[in-house]
């Protein structure tokens, strides 16, 4: 799946966990004086699912790092529905941006970008 890529929706990790490897025995291996980072650590790369709130046609949540967002969203949001945003950030070393997924009621119902990826 490329950066680009907005069509898969990001996992909801409050389900699944965080299940992927860790890239630290790579950095181990490597000697103080000949030390290089690792083509496939990111250092600020966070995937997170965090709470939501809906008012006035928009959907606000709170970005570790990044800050509190507001999009509006093409999808009805029924009233007193249960909202979550799960998202991992992208952008090599540094976030540029994060590909987001709102979850309605723990349905998967709308997957879109914030920033650039």
């Amino acid at each position: 799946m490329s950066d680009n890529d907005t069509t898969q929706n990001v996992p909801d990790f409050s389900v699944h966990g965080f299940a992927a490897p860790i890239a630290s025995a790579a950095i181990a291996a490597e000697s103080v004086e000949t030390f290089a980072v690792p083509s496939d650590v990111h250092a600020a790369k966070i995937s997170a699912c965090v709470s939501a709130t809906y008012d006035n046609g928009k959907v606000c949540f709170t970005i570790p790092i990044i800050g509190k967002k507001c999009v509006s969203v093409p999808v009805h949001i029924p009233v007193g529905a249960s909202l979550k945003i799960c998202l991992s950030t992208c952008g090599s070393i540094i976030p540029t941006g994060a590909k987001c997924t709102l979850y309605v009621n723990n349905v998967a119902v709308y997957t879109f970008v914030v920033g650039r990826c």
